[in-house]
């Protein structure tokens, strides 16, 4: 990963549902010892861009967020989950899905398109769309990416706005 991909690397960490806000506050804190500049999103979430942080710790941006989740757990309890992208809607959902491994880690386009592709477009952070389930189901991703991919010759990944497209 090149030093400018690096920078504009974006964390999402979302805290579990009914973390008190003491321990909201500590993981706020610990946030700050690995990137200067956090922007809280009360009651349980932040958002930070990584800006150097992976230099300064000589890790890359999963393992540089592999390191907080741990410290979180082992020293505050709280269990977190990390959506690392290099955009804030693609992080905020990514940590939606991260699952077991607690970090989802999208380091390049095509993972991107990989983690997108199955998701319906209500999954997507900021679509908020409110469908009858059978229009739901056929709001996918996927037929969207695949058009573009022969429209252009070469897979695409827009906007979220781009994905409301009814197949």
């Amino acid at each position: 990963m090149s030093e400018r991909t690096r920078d504009h690397v974006i964390w999402h960490v979302r805290c579990h549902p009914g973390t008190s806000p003491d321990v909201y506050r500590h993981v706020l804190d610990l946030t700050a010892e690995f990137i200067p500049v956090v922007q809280p999103l009360p009651p349980t979430a932040l958002v930070a861009r990584l800006r150097g942080a992976s230099a300064v710790f000589s890790q890359d941006p999963r393992r540089l967020a592999q390191r907080f989740l741990l410290q979180a757990v082992a020293t505050y309890g709280a269990p977190v989950h990390v959506g690392v992208a290099d955009t804030w809607s693609t992080a905020v959902t990514a940590s939606a899905h991260a699952g077991r491994s607690e970090v989802l880690h999208l380091p390049y386009h095509r993972a991107v398109e990989a983690f997108l592709r199955p998701l319906p477009v209500g999954a997507l952070h900021g679509t908020q769309l409110s469908l009858a389930p059978e229009r739901e189901a056929r709001l996918r991703i996927e037929p969207v990416l695949d058009r573009l991919t022969a429209r252009w010759g070469h897979p695409a990944v827009r906007s979220a706005a781009a994905y409301r497209h009814v197949s």
